[in-house]
Order: structure tokens, then C-alpha cells, then sequence
């Protein structure tokens, strides 16, 4: 049953939000999450890729459940152009999730704690006043008013919530990629590795990727610049890669949608608001990925969050300490990954060739994500310090 008052409203059942409900809750606050979807981690929207010293740093190692993870990665593949391959051996390995189980696991521990979880919940309207927010929900043809202290915002790349405080959420067509992934089986690859494709011609501004997902199956995705979604979209794009190269597979999933590529908001919180995950922009701008910061933000926004209204300060000045804290730690280099990228999208097919050719009967072993991006940025000395810092271990 939904009450008429909470001291935290989370707006979006993602990892973000379910982490940041979880933290508050422990505190002993009174937490309810508004899904909007009629069930948690559906639909997957995400290559379900994460390196597992992220997974353990703000989930736990002795949390991590088996069921999470369908298979773990530490060797690198990267296809060029005219098919040129440069494999990587990776010093830190990641898992490809159960994103499904993952995020429904993530919900219940939420619960557990003490937080309300409520789906097929919308969120329509926020109504700010001084002290406090009044959330309009409407689930299943009723609709609801909510009162609450803190509403915090995991409500994804379509974010709208932030605006109701009068935050700009809005994003450049440079800055969101187009995606599209099927879950394809009777796929011929190697179990323990992803593989990447780039190339200006089949995925202009972004990539294609594989990660396995078990015994010949796998998520099979593209993303590519929304400034070059014009005469064909993403999965049209995908769909001609896939008749190339995997003809023979069946596919089992569609999905499709838009993955933020931008530098983090300006501003993470207001009076009474927190933003984070997709909601915030700080999925990594090179990679997309997502997961890792949902995390990142939902710990510390639930923790600070959890503080504030026990110490009766919803005040954004109080708020402010988690986003100080992710933008010194997790978030130090997400500027370096946006200019990264700004060169990744220039980069032209003959030029991606030549950069494979230089690691040509190179030892996999020896080579390192740090010495290929180096190469990449070779001719902008002002990022190679950065590369160095940001793929440190890689």
C-alpha cells in the first residue's frame, strides 16, 4: 500500500535507484522506489558488462551471487576496419550479468532493509515547496499523492524528474548514442572474451560488441553517435553487421534504446533533490557503460541522503557531499573519457587500421588498454598523461 508521506521518494528501480533506497533505509528512514516499469530489470536495456573490482567495491565480494553472472571476461578483442585484430589480455576481470536477476536481487535486498518497492508506478508530476515535495504517482489506473522530504532521481537517460526542480537535463545529439542488441545463440566465440568492432563504416561514431553470455550465446549490440543516426538507424546497422558476420544465429531479444555519452550535470543536486546514475550523465563516455556508476552515485547518494534527513537537512549545500565525494573518486576522469571520445569519433577507418597494424605479432599479453589508447591520442600530448591515470591496471 502506498502511504501518503515518505521521508525519501526514489524515482527509478535501475541499480541506481534500489542501491541509493538500500543505504537510506539502513539508516532507518522511511524510503519508498516508483518503478514505472511493471517489473524490475525488465527490460534489459544494457550489454550487462562490469569489471568485477567494481561489483565488489560497492556491493561486497561476499554479496556477489552466482546467479548474477552468466560468464567472466579478462581477454579483449579489437577488430579493425579491414578486419585486423589486436588482442588484450585484461589485468582486471569483468562479468557479463544477469541483469534480470541482478536488478530484481538488488530491489529485494532494498526491501529487505526496509524500502518500499512499488512498480508499474509512473511518476507524472513533482510539485516543489519549501520544505518538502509532493510526488504525483499513478499505477494501474489510480492515481496517488505523495509528501516527501528528499526525492531522489534514478530515473535514467529520459530523466525527467530533475526538471521539476528546475534542473536542465536536456541532451545534444553528439551526446547520446543510438543502441541496439539482440541476445543471439549458435554463436561461434571464445567464452572468456569480448570482442569489439570499429569502424566508421558499419558503427560511425561508436562500436559493436560481443559479450558472452554462455555456451554459443551472447548479447550482440552497437551504439553509435546520435549525430550520425540519420539514413540508417542503429539496428539497421546491426541487422547488416549480424547477416555478415553471424548469419547462422537465432535471436532470442531485441532491445533498443539510447545510452547518455555526455559529461556528468553541471550540478548533481537541489533543494530537496539528488540525481544520480543515467539521470546524472555519468556513464562512461567512451564505453557507455553504466552499471559501475549506478552504483557509485546510488551508495553514496543513499548514504548522504540517509544522513540528511536525520539530521533534518535536505538543503542541496548538505546534499552536495556526494557528488564532492564521486566527482574525487569515481568521477575524477569522466572529463578525460568525454575529450577521449571527441577524438574516438574523428578517428577515420584507414586510421584505425594503421593503429591495429602497430600491435601486429604482438604477445596479447603485453598489450594493455593504456598502451592502445595511448596510441590513439598519440598526436594530443596533453591526454596522454590522462590515459596513463584513467586505464592505470589495464
Amino acid at each position: 500500500m502506498i502511504k501518503t508521506e515518505y521521508d525519501i521518494v526514489v524515482v527509478g528501480g535501475g541499480p541506481a535507484g534500489t542501491t541509493a533506497a538500500r543505504h537510506a533505509a539502513e539508516q532507518g528512514v522511511s524510503v519508498a522506489v516508483f518503478h514505472r516499469n511493471n517489473e524490475i530489470g525488465a527490460p534489459v536495456r544494457c550489454a550487462e558488462g562490469i569489471s568485477r573490482f567494481i561489483i565488489e567495491k560497492y556491493l561486497g565480494k561476499e554479496n556477489i551471487r552466482d546467479s548474477w553472472i552468466s560468464s567472466e571476461s579478462d581477454k579483449c578483442r579489437l577488430i579493425s576496419p579491414s578486419g585486423k585484430i589486436v588482442d588484450v589480455h585484461l589485468k582486471e576481470s569483468g562479468y557479463i550479468l544477469n541483469r534480470r536477476i541482478f536488478d530484481m536481487d538488488l530491489a529485494d535486498w532494498a526491501a529487505r532493509k526496509g524500502a518500499q518497492i512499488f512498480t508499474g508506478a509512473f511518476v507524472y508530476h513533482v510539485e516543489k515547496h519549501e520544505t518538502h515535495a509532493l510526488v504525483f504517482i499513478e499505477q494501474y489506473g489510480k492515481k496517488y499523492q505523495v509528501k516527501a522530504k528528499l526525492v531522489i532521481a534514478a530515473d535514467g537517460v529520459e530523466s525527467r524528474i530533475a526538471r521539476f526542480f528546475g534542473v536542465k537535463t536536456q541532451l545534444r545529439p553528439c551526446d547520446i548514442d543510438s543502441c541496439a542488441q539482440v541476445l543471439a545463440t549458435n554463436i561461434a566465440m571464445q567464452k572468456d572474451r569480448i570482442d569489439f568492432w570499429v569502424s566508421q563504416k558499419i558503427a560511425p561514431g561508436g562500436y559493436i560488441w560481443l559479450f558472452p553470455k554462455g555456451d554459443g550465446i551472447a548479447n550482440i549490440g552497437i551504439g553509435i553517435s546520435g549525430q550520425h543516426n540519420g539514413e540508417k538507424n542503429a539496428r539497421q546497422y546491426l541487422d547488416e553487421f549480424l547477416a555478415v558476420n553471424f548469419s547462422e544465429a537465432s535471436i532470442l531479444t531485441n532491445i533498443l534504446g539510447g545510452v547518455p555519452v555526455a559529461e556528468p550535470l553541471e550540478s548533481f543536486v537541489a533543494d530537496g533533490l539528488m540525481i544520480i546514475g543515467d539521470a546524472a550523465r555519468v556513464a562512461n563516455p567512451v564505453t557507455g557503460e553504466g552499471i559501475g556508476p549506478a552504483l557509485s552515485t546510488g551508495t553514496r547518494a543513499g548514504k548522504v541522503g540517509g544522513r540528511a534527513i536525520l539530521e533534518k537537512d535536505t538543503s542541496a549545500k548538505f546534499l552536495k557531499a556526494f557528488e564532492k565525494e564521486w566527482r574525487r573518486d569515481s568521477g575524477k576522469y569522466n572529463g578525460f573519457f568525454y575529450r577521449l571520445k571527441e577524438v574516438i569519433l574523428n578517428i577515420s577507418d584507414e586510421e584505425l587500421d594503421r593503429l591495429a597494424e602497430k600491435f601486429a605479432d604482438r604477445d596479447p599479453v603485453s598489450i594493455t588498454l593504456t598502451e592502445v589508447f595511448r596510441k590513439v591520442v598519440w598526436n594530443k600530448p596533453k591526454l596522454l598523461v590522462d590515459v596513463a591515470r584513467a586505464f592505470a591496471g589495464f
